[in-house]
């Protein structure tokens, strides 16, 4: 028996209609992008922080924690 050898799934690029278009930062505050961060306190307790992030001079816009 042989295994099938696993696909790399590839991301489109805006054309469904579901979809958004990613755009290249061509100059400052022209492309940001967020992620949510979550980590645990040494008593356990989880932390969530919203990072914002300006794509051309990769300078962190802000962050939040809640």
């Amino acid at each position: 028996m042989q295994v099938p050898r696993k696909r790399i799934k590839r991301r489109s690029l805006g054309d469904s209609a579901n979809s958004c278009i990613r755009h290249r930062a061509e100059f400052k505050n022209h492309v940001w992008t967020y992620d949510f961060v979550f980590d645990r306190t040494e008593d356990g307790r989880q932390v969530k922080i919203l990072t914002v992030v300006d794509e051309y001079t990769r300078e962190s816009i802000a962050t939040e924690c809640k």
